[in-house]
């Protein structure tokens, strides 16, 4: 898995301690991250930690220019993509019926909507 995210990022080879920084690394973040409810990417820890330790144990082999074409564009794209589904699954969703149930409430006495309320338990 290092061998794969290294490829282009860091040109020097990783060493052990390498390895360990970046494992350390990307672990606490989405560690910090899920602990604080923060929206969390591992992918995008895995490349941040890459990154610190590369600077940290071989500044000069950081491949600076490939991060945009070889990181940064297929992470955008991947966003302009989830959109595009999203947005296209909506319009296939929103021409469905009308009277169909768009969701289901429960432990509410009385729902004060235009189509929907719910008979007062007796129990």
């Amino acid at each position: 898995m290092l061998k794969l995210f290294t490829s282009g990022i860091v040109a020097a080879k990783p060493t052990p301690a390498f390895t360990l920084a970046v494992i350390a690394g990307a672990v606490g973040w989405v560690v910090v991250a899920t602990v604080t409810r923060l929206p969390v990417s591992t992918t995008h820890a895995i490349i941040g930690s890459l990154l610190g330790a590369g600077m940290f144990y071989a500044p000069t082999s950081v491949a600076w220019g490939n991060i945009a074409p070889r990181l940064a564009m297929p992470l955008l794209l991947s966003i302009a993509m989830s959109y595009a589904l999203s947005a296209a699954l909506n319009k296939i969703f929103a021409q469905r019926n009308a009277e169909s149930v768009d969701g289901i409430c429960v432990g509410a006495e009385q729902l004060d909507a235009v189509r929907c309320s719910l008979p007062k338990s007796t129990s």
